[in-house]
């Protein structure tokens, strides 16, 4: 199981695209954090064509005032989303690892984080996160 992330700095611009789309094409993850999209809206096709096949599902929390933006990205023949959590500034993911040679289905907890530059956002984002780990 690959697990790449990536801190792009801005996903719209042309370069960008082509080399995460490059380094899914090398690597062959089953799942994709990306932090810093600074994108509002990822819709299925933008997905399928970074992903490079239908293969895949994602879960984006758009940008905000601060230009942040959250894209996760998984193979559905790896993962199976069970649950998922968002706050500002992270996206908490449990998954099924169903993609393994074994047979043996795992749980898989994956938290993407982008947070926020400010110490009293970042305690409220850490309240969150401790309040969502607990339920």
């Amino acid at each position: 199981m690959k697990l790449l992330s990536i801190n792009v700095r801005g996903l719209g611009g042309e370069k960008k695209w082509k080399y995460i789309k490059e380094l899914i094409v090398m690597e062959k993850p089953g799942l994709l954090c990306v932090q810093e999209t600074k994108l509002i809206n990822v819709n299925a096709s933008k997905c399928f064509s970074l992903w490079g096949s239908n293969d895949a599902s994602w879960i984006h929390k758009g940008t905000d005032k601060e230009g942040r933006g959250i894209l996760t990205m998984w193979d559905t023949k790896v993962f199976k989303c069970d649950r998922s959590v968002d706050g500002k500034g992270f996206v908490l993911v449990i998954w099924q690892y169903i993609g393994g040679e074994s047979g043996i289905d795992v749980n898989v907890v994956v938290l993407n984080v982008y947070a926020p530059c400010s110490n009293n956002e970042k305690c409220c984002c850490g309240e969150k996160l401790k309040m969502c780990w607990l339920m």
